[in-house]
């Protein structure tokens, strides 16, 4: 009673302090409600599962050159580091026994990049971005073939990302949701789901005022099937094979002919939307409007559908 008591005197001092910081180990056990967290300011965790299946055997944290880097990582074994360089020893690190083993990292983390490199197969479920932010440097999961992602949909995770190229390239169990990311400064979303045969991404929403850049976006993603009629596409210069062989739609074709084909565009776009087929009327006129003049785009399809 006599520490409930302490606590509860110092908590109007607590609620002042500006932020609070807790001991990342800590955070294993503790439990915060997320818009408590939000009103302390304590950071949410970036956290996801890694796979190993030899003993010794090591894993890499994905940091860029060019990224930014002030966190602590809790490695899932009972050990912690702090990282503030992207080539830091610690950035590396062993485990002993084959396993599973959740990281958890709290603090800044900008700049994330698997490129298909060796470690890309050891990530499993990431069920937090956490802090985590993309920037320019694209093919944040490419080749990460037993990636899922659990965790939420979050606007900070891309509010600083200006490339998507590749991000989820060949990723081929993940869906992630990405309805509520902010792609406003994005310029480039090429090979974004590139062969991500497991992805059916909701982008209805998404801001596309900055893209320029679509080539082979949902190229082989097999179930993809996305409505991009409320797209800007003000600035786009290449769309060439976008929708081969996705899981795209003549509903969702149509839709996009008819709002793309009323914005100002850029003349002689490529556009491919695979073997998918449009429908007669309204769709067939926008399609004409797109590859007529000024517009003059080449644009490859199913055809009219019967």
């Amino acid at each position: 009673m006599k520490k409930l008591l302490i606590l509860f005197l110092l908590l109007p001092a607590l609620c002042f302090a500006g932020s609070i910081v807790i001991n990342p180990a800590a955070t294993t056990s503790l439990k915060i409600n997320p818009s408590a967290a939000k009103s302390l300011n304590i950071a949410p965790a970036l956290v996801f599962e890694v796979r190993t299946t030899s003993s010794p055997e090591d894993f890499a944290l994905p940091l860029v050159t060019t990224g930014s880097y002030n966190f602590e990582v809790d490695w899932g074994d009972g050990s912690n580091d702090t990282i503030t360089a992207y080539n830091q020893s610690e950035v590396t690190h062993s485990y002993t026994s084959s396993g599973s083993y959740t990281i958890k990292i709290v603090g800044e983390i900008y700049k994330w990049s698997f490129n298909n490199n060796a470690y890309k197969d050891m990530i499993y479920d990431l069920s937090s971005w956490g802090s985590l932010q993309f920037g320019d440097e694209g093919a944040n999961f490419y080749g990460c073939s037993n990636l899922t992602v659990s965790a939420p949909s979050i606007s900070t995770t891309t509010s600083r990302c200006t490339s998507f190229r590749a991000m989820f390239s060949g990723a081929t169990s993940a869906n992630p949701d990405v309805s509520n990311w902010d792609t406003s400064s994005g310029t480039s979303f090429r090979s974004m789901f590139y062969l991500a045969t497991s992805a059916t991404p909701d982008v209805s929403n998404w801001d596309t005022s900055s893209c320029e850049n679509l080539y082979r976006m949902f190229y082989g993603a097999t179930l993809a099937n996305p409505d991009v009629s409320n797209w800007d596409v003000s600035l786009l210069t290449d769309a060439f094979q976008i929708f081969n062989y996705s899981g795209w739609t003549t509903t969702n074709y149509d839709a996009m002919l008819i709002s793309w084909s009323a914005q100002s565009l850029n003349s002689a776009v490529t556009f491919n939307a695979g073997t998918t087929q449009y429908s007669a009327g309204a769709a067939a006129t926008a399609k004409g409007v797109l590859e007529g003049a000024p517009n003059l785009w080449v644009i490859t399809d199913g055809g009219q559908a019967p």
